[in-house]
C-alpha cells in the first residue's frame, strides 16, 4: 500500500470516527445532519477497448550500403550527408573516359563482325544456287555454312561484348535505388573504388519503423495489421498512425518482453530514427463498459474501493472494482447503472444515509459545471 493511499485511508477512518459523534449530536438535538454540497456526475456506458501505453523508438525503415558495380576511380559526388534524394537522383560519378574508348572499339569491332557475316551470308546464298545446278561441290557448301555459324558467333560475342561495356558506363554514374536521406558518403573525388566496393550510404526514411518492447501477457493479443496511435515528445501536438507490421518471436529473457515492430508513413519527414515514440497498442476486445471519473473513486476499508452515490438526495456507498483505466475515466465492476449520479468533489467525507446537496448545473457529459 502507498503511503498516499495510507494517509487517505487514515484520514476515511477518523473522519467517520469522528462523524458517529456528530450523528449523536443531532440525533440527541431531534434534529438531521445538514445537507453537504457536493458536485456529481453519471455513470456512463459506451463501447472501449483496453489499450497499453509503451515506449519504443524510431528507426529507418532501411538502411542501405550502395556500392560501386566496375572499378574506376571517382570523378565527383552530387549529394552531401544529410541530404534528402529521389528515387534515381545521381549521387556519385566515376571516371568514364576510359569505358567510353572501350565501348567505342567494341562498336567498330561489332559493325565488322556484322559485315563480315552478311559478306558470307551472300557467299552461302550464291553457292547454294550453284550446288542445285551441281555447279560446285558438296564440300565447299559445307564449308561456307560452317563459315557463316562461326561468323555469327564471332557476332554475337562482339554484341555481348558491346552491352557489357554500354552496362559499365551506366554504373559509372552511381543513382539512388529508392528515395531516402544520405548518411554518409563513403568515397570521394580521385579515390579508387573495387567492384563492390561501398561508396554512400542510404536510409530509407519514408516508412519509418518502431520498435517497442511489448510485455509477455501482450503479445497474443496483438495482431499484425492492427492500427496504431504513435506521438513524440519532440513533436508535440503531433499524432501519428502506423500499423503492426511484426511480432518478433525471440523475447528479452530478462524484462520478458518482444520487440514489435510499427510501420508508420513520414510523408512530412518530421520523425527522425532516434526519436522516443510513444505507442497505444489496443491489447482487448471492444466491449460495452460502466465508466465513472477518476475522482469519483474513494478508497474503503481493506484497501477497497467504493462510489458515493446519490439517492432520493441522500449518499449510498457501493462498492465497486476497479477493471482498468480509459485516459480521465475508469472501467469498473459493480452494481451500477448507467445514468446513475455519483459525487465526485465532497465524496470523502460523506457518511452513509447523509443528506446531499448537488451544486451546479449538468452538462452533457453528466458533470457540474
Amino acid at each position: 500500500m502507498t503511503y498516499r493511499k495510507i494517509l487517505l485511508l487514515s484520514s476515511c477512518i477518523l473522519f467517520f470516527l469522528g462523524s458517529i459523534g456528530a450523528d449523536r449530536a443531532w440525533a440527541q438535538k431531534g434534529k438531521s445532519p445538514p445537507a453537504a454540497s457536493v458536485r456529481t456526475a453519471f455513470v456512463i456506458q459506451r463501447e472501449v477497448e483496453e489499450k497499453v501505453a509503451l515506449t519504443g523508438n524510431v528507426e529507418a525503415h532501411l538502411f542501405l550500403t550502395l556500392a560501386s558495380r566496375i572499378e574506376e576511380i571517382v570523378d565527383r559526388g552530387h549529394v552531401e550527408e544529410g541530404q534528402r534524394v529521389e528515387k534515381g537522383q545521381l549521387l556519385l560519378s566515376l571516371e568514364d573516359q576510359r569505358l567510353k574508348l572501350h565501348l567505342r572499339e567494341a562498336r567498330a569491332v561489332l559493325r565488322e563482325a556484322k559485315a563480315a557475316l552478311e559478306q558470307m551470308q551472300r557467299d552461302l546464298k550464291r553457292k547454294q544456287s550453284l550446288y542445285t545446278k551441281k555447279s560446285v561441290p558438296a564440300k565447299d557448301m559445307e564449308d561456307a555454312f560452317t563459315s557463316v555459324e562461326r561468323q555469327r558467333a564471332l557476332m554475337d560475342r562482339a554484341r555481348e561484348r558491346t552491352a557489357i561495356l554500354e552496362q559499365d558506363l551506366a554504373d559509372a554514374k552511381v543513382r539512388a535505388p529508392t528515395a531516402g536521406v544520405v548518411v554518409e558518403r563513403l568515397a570521394y573525388q580521385g579515390e579508387w573504388v573495387k567492384k563492390g566496393g561501398p561508396v554512400l550510404k542510404l536510409a530509407v526514411l519514408d516508412p519509418l519503423k518502431v520498435v517497442v518492447p511489448v510485455p509477455e501477457r501482450y503479445v497474443p493479443r496483438l495482431k499484425p495489421g492492427s492500427s496504431v496511435r504513435i506521438t513524440a515528445d519532440a513533436l508535440p501536438g503531433e499524432v501519428f498512425e502506423g500499423i503492426i507490421k511484426a511480432v518478433i518471436p525471440e523475447g528479452d529473457q530478462n524484462s520478458r518482453t518482444f520487440p514489435v515492430q510499427i510501420r508508420i508513413p513520414n510523408q512530412t519527414g518530421h520523425l527522425k530514427p532516434g526519436m522516443l515514440a510513444r505507442v497505444s497498442l489496443s491489447v482487448g476486445n471492444p466491449h460495452q463498459a460502466l465508466l465513472v471519473p477518476k475522482d469519483a473513486l474513494v478508497i474503503a476499508p481493506g484497501n477497497r474501493y467504493q462510489l458515493v452515490v446519490v439517492k432520493k438526495g441522500r449518499a449510498t456507498h457501493l462498492p465497486v472494482e476497479l477493471v482498468t483505466s480509459h485516459k480521465d475515466l475508469w472501467e469498473l465492476k459493480g452494481p451500477l447503472k448507467p445514468g446513475m449520479q455519483v459525487v465526485v468533489s465532497g465524496n470523502e467525507r460523506l457518511r452513509p444515509g447523509q443528506p446531499v446537496m448537488v451544486l451546479g448545473k449538468k452538462d452533457k457529459r453528466g458533470t457540474d459545471k
